[in-house]
């Protein structure tokens, strides 16, 4: 039960406070880096509900188990862009593929 609560704190606490941010007219630099800050320090509560998970599924494999849900969540941010770049044909993509490909791996 608390996993969820730390779950819901995570995504609609900041997600509240991305759309305040964008709902505000001219907001103060301190105003805007305040609420990106509260964004990112709600964020940290995913991992409390989300990282739990493989100990309460498998106590004996769970780092085989943290493992493999670490290698799908990467299989994503990698095949993307090769799969854009596959897709979209650009005269321009030739030069620009190493600064888009290191960009992406933040």
């Amino acid at each position: 039960m608390i996993h969820n609560q730390f779950e819901y704190l995570a995504m609609w606490g900041s997600s509240s406070a991305l759309i305040i941010l964008s709902l505000m007219d001219r907001p103060s630099t301190f105003t805007a880096v305040l609420l990106l800050v509260l964004t990112v320090s709600m964020m940290t509560a995913k991992y409390n509900g989300y990282m739990t998970n493989p100990i309460d599924i498998s106590p004996n494999f769970c780092g085989t188990l943290v493992g493999i849900i670490s290698t799908a969540g990467t299989l994503g941010p990698i095949l993307g862009p090769l799969s854009v770049g596959w897709l979209v044909d650009d005269p321009v993509r030739e030069s620009t593929i190493g600064q888009n490909y290191h960009a992406n791996e933040y």
